[in-house]
């Protein structure tokens, strides 16, 4: 009878258990990014897990970590791909884009202080589009200082081309300020190439600019010439007046001698 009634108990006791853990994700874990991304650590460290766990326990913590989003130091202990896809969603979910790009620098600055090779080539290019595409120069400064770590880590030819190529792919090349294009121009590890693509990019904007001054000195001129009229008759009074009091003019003053 004992035999009989143990299957049943079993069954109970892990029903009761998977309620209980069920409540206790909802309602603790995935309300607190900092103890969802404590989660993600030690699921994604698991070395076999079902489809089901997967889904189930790692999908929910990062759409968690996503609607929350922000740059806690725990997202720096994640995989690389893991972090990625938590920024990507945040991202689908219209968070901030310079919050997302900090995170992405604060999570590569801390992988590469843990060592050479710490960050490999691949995860490097995953993490930082993972922020989308590159427009502003102050993150542009901040991934190119990244960039020139990875290059003295990964030194061949072959990684710096996957690493500039994917960030050109990004808009990297044509978003730099000039004191950067400087440095990568010195830098013999980056290829011509993408030096050129920064060069062309920061001569296209100098003659925007160039040609938005010359519109704006075209406007000034052009109501300057409207308004010379009034300007001339109201000198001219102003120095006919001045005249007739016997008082020198604003104007115009007696040559020296006269």
């Amino acid at each position: 009878m004992h035999d009989a009634l143990q299957p049943r108990l079993t069954l109970r006791a892990c029903t009761e258990l998977e309620k209980s853990t069920e409540v206790f994700m909802s309602q603790v874990v995935l309300k607190d990014p900092v103890r969802a991304t404590q989660v993600l650590r030690v699921a994604t460290s698991i070395q076999h897990m079902s489809d089901e766990m997967l889904e189930g326990l790692i999908g929910h913590s990062i759409n968690a970590v996503a609607s929350m989003f922000e740059p806690i130091p725990e997202l720096n202990a994640l995989p690389g791909d893991c972090f990625s896809c938590i920024v990507r969603t945040a991202r689908d979910l219209s968070v901030n884009k310079k919050t997302l790009e900090t995170a992405v620098i604060h999570y590569a600055e801390a992988k590469i202080s843990e060592g050479s090779g710490k960050l490999s080539v691949d995860e490097f290019v995953e993490v930082v589009a993972s922020a989308g595409r590159i427009d502003d120069m102050q993150y542009c400064e901040a991934v190119y200082r990244l960039l020139e770590v990875m290059m003295q880590h990964h030194t061949s030819d072959e990684e710096a081309e996957v690493m500039c190529k994917a960030l050109h792919e990004l808009g990297f090349w044509v978003c730099l300020p000039h004191s950067v294009i400087e440095r990568a121009y010195s830098d013999r590890n980056v290829p011509d190439r993408y030096i050129t693509v920064a060069l062309m990019a920061e001569n296209r904007h100098l003659l925007q600019v160039n040609e938005q001054l010359y519109e704006k000195v075209e406007q000034l001129t052009d109501l300057i010439n409207k308004d010379g009229g009034g300007l001339g008759s109201t000198m001219g009074s102003a120095a006919g007046a001045a005249a007739i009091e016997g008082t020198p003019s604003q104007y115009y003053s007696t040559p020296a001698g006269q």
